[in-house]
């Protein structure tokens, strides 16, 4: 009797191992690996009902997406599930309801709706279905990430620039955007699931290997720094150099964080480019995006936080005459963790300048080297605790 509970019980825990490794990455489609880019992306939607797959069992990754078929998509992430499909044109609903929320500017948009849809069509769409901050105009100096925007039509530049910037659409490795490339089903179950969740999106990776060099060397003992066992050690005698982006990244789907945009928003919407007017007229929008970066007034930091505030306001009231566009370029190598368990990130910001009411920039650019410093507050949220510019010290090190 003994032996026979002891072999229910194994078996029992056996199962629930299995049920627990099978649900991790499982989507339940057979042409779909669960080690698969767009697999984490793809279970996220099949929970929330946005997508799914065929009868047969399969998803069809590498299928090609029409125009139709997107903007069902889009509709129903957006929370529009009670439009249901049409028994003549089966589209026609979304397509209705699509005109009705802003995402398409008429019924006629397309001449066909059932032709496939291009990489910039679909920034098209998306760019109508977000919404940005008064301090979002850095997205124009985009452009010199993307080496074929030369190639993009006229009428959805400002949507690929929008979405790109906002890491909800990625260019290819090559540096390249491909607005005229088709769509396929593994790329939209991507897409669709940065439009819905800000912390899955993306980060363009623009900068050249002397730059990512350069950023690397900013280190008082002149050797770039990773994190084992807690402490630190040298980049040669480390086993893994991406065992800090690893350590985040757990971070970050424990906490339902993205550490790397959430530093580009601060560098690019706090930091360099508080627009005195928007200030004035948007208070709420600054007070708001102020309290998500660096959290509460609580009692025991009250002071610091109120005085960090002031400064940004005073910095923007200053450069009233002139408005100041950041473009904040980073790279994964680039994450830190430093003994105390915080995490630094460090980047190039390019600043372009313009007077309030024009619209092109003037010559003059700067560029500076940051590195931003995140970590938890006592209510356990992470914050940005810290913010330097690194400079070329004496010693080849960094000053502050």
């Amino acid at each position: 009797m003994k032996n026979s509970i002891i072999c229910i019980l194994s078996f029992t825990v056996v199962l629930i191992l299995v049920a627990c490794i099978s649900s991790k990455a499982e989507t339940g489609f057979k042409d779909v690996a669960t080690n698969a880019w767009y697999a984490d992306d793809l279970k996220i939607l099949l929970d929330k009902k946005i997508v799914n797959g065929y009868t047969d069992g399969t998803f069809r990754p590498e299928e090609q997406l029409t125009q139709d078929a997107f903007i069902k998509l889009m509709v129903t992430a957006l929370g529009h599930t009670d439009v249901q499909n049409a028994e003549t044109y089966w589209a026609v609903n979304y397509i209705d309801k699509a005109v009705e929320i802003g995402l398409l500017k008429e019924i006629g948009e397309y001449d066909s709706y059932k032709s496939k849809i291009t990489r910039e069509e679909m920034a098209g769409i998306i760019e109508r279905a977000v919404t940005y901050s008064p301090y979002f105009e850095g997205y124009k100096l985009a452009k010199k990430s993307i080496k074929d925007y030369d190639k993009i039509g006229e009428e959805y530049k400002e949507g690929v620039l929008k979405t790109y910037y906002s890491g909800i659409i990625t260019g290819y490795t090559d540096g390249t955007f491909g607005g005229q490339n088709v769509l396929t089903r593994a790329e939209s179950v991507a897409v669709i699931s940065r439009v819905v969740n800000e912390n899955k999106r993306a980060f363009a990776k623009t900068l050249t290997a002397e730059e990512l060099t350069k950023l690397k060397s900013f280190d008082r003992d002149g050797i770039i720094m990773t994190i084992e066992n807690n402490n630190y050690v040298s980049e040669e005698k480390a086993t893994d150099f991406g065992q800090a982006l690893t350590r985040v990244k757990e971070i970050e789907k424990t906490n339902g964080i993205n550490i790397i945009m959430m530093t580009k928003k601060y560098v690019q919407q706090l930091a360099y480019n508080l627009d005195a007017q928007a200030l004035i007229e948007e208070r709420n929008e600054f007070d708001k995006l102020f309290t998500q970066l660096f959290g509460t007034e609580r009692e025991e930091n009250r002071q610091i936080l109120s005085l960090r505030k002031s400064n940004l306001i005073s910095k923007a009231l200053e450069s009233a005459t002139e408005k100041i566009v950041p473009y904040f370029e980073t790279d994964e190598n680039l994450i830190y963790l430093s003994s105390e368990g915080t995490i630094k990130i460090r980047g190039k910001v390019t600043l372009k300048y313009k007077d309030y009411g024009a619209t092109d920039f003037k010559s003059k650019e700067d560029v500076k080297n940051v590195e931003v410093e995140i970590t938890k507050d006592k209510s356990g949220k992470y914050v940005i605790v810290r913010h330097i510019e690194l400079i070329e010290g004496k010693d080849g090190g960094y000053d502050e």
